[in-house]
């Protein structure tokens, strides 16, 4: 399945939009270096959407950016991709949706409480963006686990200890994926086991991947971060053609 269709009837594709950075920062499944999570999945296995992205540096900062081709339109990114250093070829991600059962807490470590109960929350919706290397791994595994029997239904409720190496090049995303068991996903209140809306966080803009593209041709790129925020480490699989798959 690809990105298109959910895409195309997102919000449809404002012209003049010009955000091109979407996505919070603390909705993508993320792992420092050496540590380990359990996620629930709430993505069927071969219902992931595939979505082109290019890496792009502004100043220290890699950000992904989704590519227009996910519109079949023609991408400005794509254009400079060959003569801008700081724009990768575009590469297809997947992109689940799961349950983070870490209990979230805020920067000096202290528990996020819910604002409507007042109890700590524990545990939140994300999405799980997985590049080339790291999706091959998670077939492989989901490969296995079924050829053993010990998975034998849906991938949706299954819970997965993500861990991500201390490799240099290791995605955020984490790169080895080792199955838990079967949560009951009764135990949760209905709206949040639902998928996260994609086309909502990953639609492109036209205008706003012009302006991007603005910035990082002009002689003052270093100077101003149009992402106004911390971008995502390597650019693991942006090498890679476009894969929905």
């Amino acid at each position: 399945m690809t990105g298109t269709d959910f895409l195309r009837n997102a919000r449809g594709n404002d012209v003049g939009d010009t955000n091109y950075d979407k996505l919070p920062f603390y909705m993508k499944f993320s792992l420092n270096k050496g540590e380990d999570k359990d996620v629930i999945f709430l993505t069927e296995e071969g219902e992931h959407v595939g979505i082109p992205q290019h890496s792009v540096k502004v100043g220290k900062y890699f950000k992904d950016v989704t590519c227009m081709s996910a519109l079949e339109a023609p991408c400005p990114l794509c254009q400079i991709a060959e003569s801008n250093p700081a724009v990768k070829r575009a590469a297809g991600v997947r992109v689940y949706t799961v349950l983070d059962m870490t209990p979230r807490k805020d920067k000096e470590g202290k528990p996020v409480l819910d604002k409507e109960t007042g109890k700590p929350i524990m545990y939140s919706r994300r999405f799980l963006i997985l590049k080339p290397r790291a999706a091959a791994k998670l077939d492989s595994k989901l490969a296995r686990l079924r050829e053993k029997k010990k998975l034998t239904g849906s991938l949706v409720g299954a819970k997965f200890t993500i861990a991500r190496s201390t490799d240099e090049m290791a995605p955020r995303s984490g790169d080895d994926f080792d199955f838990v068991d079967m949560a009951d996903l009764s135990q949760f209140p209905a709206d949040d086991v639902e998928e996260l809306d994609y086309g909502r966080y990953f639609e492109p803009s036209a205008a706003a991947l012009k302006i991007l593209c603005a910035n990082l041709n002009a002689p003052t790129q270093e100077a101003v971060s149009p992402f106004g925020g911390e971008g995502t480490e390597g650019v693991e699989g942006t090498e890679a053609q476009i894969d929905f798959d």
